[in-house]
């Protein structure tokens, strides 16, 4: 018999939890401590502690200051403006318009889609990136580079924001396997990048 045991507590909403046994579900304002073969009891949360009131506290900061960035992201990505405004700054590009570029954390040879992993999820690879700013950057938009600016991530137009594993092209040879990020517009085909309007990942 195994003496692990997850923790689950609800704040909103409900949760269903599932092992060998059933399910349990477990509404906002209770918890439970799950076993491999028990289904747990459901008990009311204790008070908060400081870790949460800290999480609190920062959540209340992120989502109740809209920030800069919320002025340039479609209404879809403005959950993560906090990220966009501790993490870098807005310029004007000349043919993007408004654009996000990073000034934390980065070096002269630093470029998107290299600090990080590709992990297999829900049948493809999608890219996780050690920035803490980088899961908006990295799933939403695209990035593209400037002499002026350096690299820079272009958001997503309105009602056109679309969540991928990674916007980049893969190249492939016997010896080994890279990628490269694709600008607005870009399409990977196993020849070459070429203007167009989608992408396709290979599996």
């Amino acid at each position: 018999m195994s003496d692990r045991y997850t923790d689950v507590s609800v704040y909103k909403g409900y949760v269903e939890t599932e092992n060998q046994i059933g399910n349990t579900r477990v509404n906002a304002g209770s918890m439970v401590s799950l076993g491999q073969n028990t289904n747990g009891e459901v008990a009311p949360m204790g008070p908060p502690d400081e870790w949460e009131r800290w999480n609190k506290g920062r959540n209340d900061r992120i989502y109740v200051s809209g920030g800069n960035s919320s002025r340039y992201l479609p209404a879809e990505l403005r959950v993560y403006s906090y990220d966009f405004d501790s993490s870098g700054r807005w310029v004007q590009d000349r043919e993007y318009g408004y654009v996000w570029t990073p000034t934390i954390v980065i070096g002269v040879s630093w470029s998107p889609y290299r600090d990080g992993r590709w992990i297999w999820r829900g049948d493809d690879y999608v890219w996780v990136g050690y920035e803490p700013w980088g899961w908006a950057p990295y799933h939403y938009g695209r990035w593209s580079f400037r002499a002026n600016i350096g690299w820079f991530w272009v958001p997503p137009i309105a009602r056109e924001v679309y969540w991928s594993p990674g916007y980049v092209g893969w190249v492939r040879t016997n010896d080994y396997v890279a990628w490269v990020p694709l600008a607005p517009g870009e399409i990977y085909t196993d020849a070459a990048i070429t203007a167009g309007t989608a992408l396709t990942l290979p599996t």
